[in-house]
């Protein structure tokens, strides 16, 4: 209980002010919902069920959007760790022969890292309707904030572990370019950067994919994504991660998650009502 309401003091000035940055009271009632479920939390085991729980419900496009980017990032993380193993050194404090020959452990951290990298764009999703536009410039600037919320979401002081620390990290860097000279926010370096390689890569194949949630989208297909990671290779993105979505077994994987996937889980979120434990 001391540890609760010690909790407590620390997240009530952090509710008060993100509520009054929206004027809009569904969405301050969900901001509110977040902040007190971490509050509450002992550890972040806990805390990461209870903001699950409440995404799925909530927004169900921002959750399936989070799967897409686990299942892809899964695909890529599986080929590599391989073949490159030591693109990954010094992720959460790991060297690449710890990561090589623990990939489960570090699957479910990438894991991690994909359900939360979007999580504050939650509180600007119901300002900014996305999904049968493209935004407005001004909708963009408020969506470019949504790396900074994860702090506002999940901020425990005495937390020094380095597996939320990465989750925290990608959270942040997955819109930086890869060389750190473009994109957003400006971050100091990180370790954890070949986690928000991934993620990055990732994240924009569902956006220029999303030929459901996004009727605006044409469909891409891999090949002619991977033309123009190809041409952002080694400044926008990390090149050891191109170079693997040419690889027969991920390029497969990712074509069918773009399209008989994705209706896969479009069906198991949105017709079946599916929680997140199903999925």
């Amino acid at each position: 209980m001391k540890l609760a309401r010690e909790r407590v003091r620390e997240t009530v000035p952090r509710i008060i002010a993100l509520s009054e940055t929206i004027n809009n009271p569904v969405c301050n009632s969900y901001i509110s919902m977040f902040l007190n479920a971490a509050s509450m939390s002992g550890d972040f085991e806990s805390f990461k069920k209870l903001i699950l729980d409440i995404t799925v419900s909530a927004d169900k496009a921002l959750y399936i959007h989070t799967l897409m980017v686990r299942e892809m990032s899964r695909a890529i993380f599986d080929y590599m760790i391989g073949r490159t193993p030591g693109f990954f050194d010094g992720v959460a404090g790991f060297d690449s022969t710890y990561i090589s020959t623990h990939r489960d452990e570090m699957r479910a951290l990438l894991d991690d890292c994909c359900m939360f990298h979007d999580a504050g764009k939650f509180f600007v999703i119901d300002i900014v309707e996305n999904s049968m536009r493209r935004l407005t410039a001004e909708e963009f600037d408020l969506v470019k904030k949504h790396p900074y919320n994860f702090n506002a979401i999940y901020n425990n002081s005495e937390e020094n572990d380095q597996k939320v620390i990465c989750i925290r990290d990608i959270a942040m860097t997955h819109h930086l370019w890869h060389d750190g000279k473009h994109g957003y926010p400006a971050v100091k370096h990180t370790n954890n950067r070949p986690f928000a390689d991934i993620i990055s890569i990732a994240d924009s194949i569902d956006a220029a994919t999303d030929f459901l949630g996004r009727p605006y989208n044409s469909g891409k297909n891999i090949d002619q994504l991977t033309s123009e990671f190809q041409a952002g290779a080694g400044t926008h993105y990390a090149a050891e991660v191109v170079a693997a979505l040419s690889a027969p077994q991920v390029r497969d994987r990712l074509q069918y998650l773009i399209t008989e996937g994705r209706r896969e889980i479009y069906y198991q979120i949105y017709a079946f009502n599916e929680l997140r434990e199903k999925v």
